[in-house]
């Protein structure tokens, strides 16, 4: 009777063991097989990472080898990226690449093959853990970056406000004189009255309180009262109206300007409001601006005498200045001095040159100076096209930062120079030490399972009872055993491969299991880290190489005819970098990580 007790008991426990293990296993996917497509889509201006990267990534024990730890409770079963036939493999195949502007899509196949009996049928969980963390890395790699990038905007903001000041004091002091005022040395034929209007036609003032839906006389009115004393402008509304259909009420559609000066300002007023009736156009006339459709405004002719010695070079002559400005600035009002001319054409027959009868003209005098004679308003257009020429032509304009501030830059840029190279040899070094030591560990992990007295024991111990229960099968197919018995060979070849996976499981921690989990991870970071140092030295090196141009070609030039036009080509090049910034961070996207065909 207490025979048959202990048979009872013993039956339910093992009923009760296997329903657990049916009810474990009913909770995974039961797959030794998975695959599907990964999208990878990253910013390259913020991740400039390849398929060689992104492998390295997915292999390494902060994606893979977490998953790994998470669905399995061990790294030790997986071999990857390859591996011996009978063992897992999770192979990786980049497809082609797609661009659209700085974002760049990667596909890749992931696939895990001939997952090990030894370890629990969850190839599906295992390949959604591997996408998780990859998502999961990468965006706190974007994170990381963001922090960056927001600091850089609010430099790029400091600078700018900094820069704003700077030209604010150069011209309220008048610590130097504009590079067109230098210029010009004589004004014959012009009044006091319109000197001076003209003078405050070259002030630099802030117009962002402008807006494209204000009338044509609410922009005047604002543009009138940006300086002091304020301009005196008067349109002539029955010539406006009657030609070119233009009232006090039309839109200007005019957007927000700032640091610009007032004539300029009255350049894009004057072009906005032209229309296919009429041109519009301005001139200054008895310290009155006047407007009027271009056939009705005034025109009176002045003459004013250019010193541009600052702008000869051995690439530029005096000669190549006059005929610059010929062709560029309103090319149909120079008088051209040529005779009618007769030429054959290819058609057959001739042709006949006749030349220009503007009234504008130019002489060259002693002292590398130009006579130029022509109406006032172009006379405003000469003045900012030799403010724009460089002192020196080059791929870029040299002369606009002070020596001073050149140098500042230089010695900055080296030092962030020199602490790049030194990161990256860090790095490179540590990427090489961290490889060299990963493999040393594996090394020695993977011989001290290997030469295990225990492991190799409970390897053919599983190997007899595995044929064991095989021919134990056959014999129950051919009615010679009871299917009972059945049960009790397989539970003891499961409890031998969970002794033996304990084993392995031990061996590894002894033999620096959890060091080369963190080894791995540590290999991950540092090639991020790597990968983003090389892409700043690489943008150090290209700034620095233009700053040393730039120094190189303003030892030659006299800061102080160029100091206001420095400071204003600064503030021009510290609002142009906040607004590159501000659309760059519109633009920010986190890497988008899509899986196809198990998601």
């Amino acid at each position: 009777m207490e025979t048959a007790k202990h048979i009872i008991i013993v039956f339910a426990l093992v009923l009760f063991v296997t329903g657990a293990a049916i009810s474990e296993e009913s909770q995974i996917s039961n797959t030794r097989q998975a695959s599907c497509i990964v999208q990878v889509t990253m910013d390259s201006g913020i991740m400039p990472f390849g398929s060689e990267e992104l492998g390295s990534l997915i292999y390494s024990s902060d994606v893979m080898g977490k998953a790994a730890r998470k669905v399995f409770g061990s790294t030790e079963t997986l071999e990857v990226p390859q591996s011996l036939p009978d063992k897992t493999e999770v192979s990786l195949r980049f497809m082609p690449s797609t661009s659209k502007g700085r974002f760049v899509t990667y596909p890749i196949e992931i696939r895990v093959m001939k997952l090990q009996e030894k370890i629990k049928p969850a190839a599906e969980e295992f390949l959604k853990a591997i996408i998780e963390n990859l998502r999961a890395s990468l965006n706190n790699a974007y994170n990381r970056y963001l922090g960056e990038f927001r600091v850089q905007l609010s430099t790029a903001t400091h600078i700018y406000e900094i820069d704003e000041k700077t030209l604010e004091n150069a011209q309220k002091n008048n610590e130097s004189k504009e590079n067109a005022k230098n210029y010009i040395i004589t004004y014959s034929d012009l009044s006091e009255d319109d000197k001076k209007v003209y003078k405050q036609l070259e002030i630099m003032v802030n117009l962002s309180n402008l807006s494209p839906d204000m009338t044509l006389e609410e922009v005047l009115n604002i543009i009138a009262n940006s300086v002091e004393p304020p301009l005196q402008i008067q349109p002539n509304w029955r010539d406006l109206a009657d030609n070119a259909d233009i009232l006090p009420t039309t839109a200007a559609e005019m957007d927000p300007l700032k640091s610009i000066k007032i004539g300029k300002a009255m350049d894009i007023l004057m072009k906005h409001t032209s229309n296919d009736l009429a041109n519009i156009d301005y001139v200054v006339q008895g310290g009155v601006i006047v407007i009027a459709t271009e056939g009705t405004v005034p025109s009176n002719l002045v003459t004013m005498v250019y010193d541009v010695s600052g702008l000869i070079s051995p690439s530029q002559s005096i000669s190549s200045i006059k005929s610059s400005i010929e062709k560029t600035i309103e090319p149909d009002s120079w008088y051209d001095e040529s005779i009618p001319d007769v030429y054959p054409v290819q058609s057959g027959g001739y042709g006949i040159y006749t030349p220009q009868n503007g009234e504008g003209k130019i002489d060259i005098i002693i002292g590398n100076q130009l006579s130029i004679y022509q109406t006032p308003e172009i006379q405003q257009k000469i003045q900012r096209f030799l403010d724009s020429i460089p002192i020196e032509i080059t791929a870029e304009p040299v002369e606009t930062t002070p020596q001073h501030v050149l140098f500042t830059q230089q010695q900055n840029l080296t030092g962030q120079k020199r602490t790049l190279e030194m990161d990256v040899a860090r790095l490179k070094a540590r990427q090489k030490a961290i490889e060299e030591r990963i493999r040393t560990i594996g090394s020695q992990s993977t011989s001290k399972i290997k030469d295990d007295p225990v492991i190799k024991e409970l390897e053919q111990i599983i190997d007899h009872q595995t044929q064991r229960l095989e021919q134990f099968k056959m014999m129950v197919e051919r009615g010679q055993s009871p299917r009972s018995g059945l049960f009790d060979e397989e539970d003891k070849l499961s409890r031998l491969k969970i002794e033996l996976a304990k084993r392995r499981e031990e061996l590894s921690e002894t033999a620096g299991g959890e060091q080369l989990s963190a080894l791995n991870n540590d290999l991950s970071n540092t090639v991020i880290d790597l990968a983003g140092k090389e892409a700043e030295l690489n943008e150090i090196e290209k700034q620095l190489s233009s700053i040393e141009s730039q120094i190189k070609a303003a030892s030659k030039i006299d800061p102080n005819v160029l100091r206001i036009r420095q400071a204003r080509k600064a503030l021009e090049e510290a609002e142009n970098r906040v607004n590159e910034l501000k659309a760059k961070e519109a633009n920010l996207q986190p890497p988008q990580v899509i899986a196809i065909g198990i998601e």
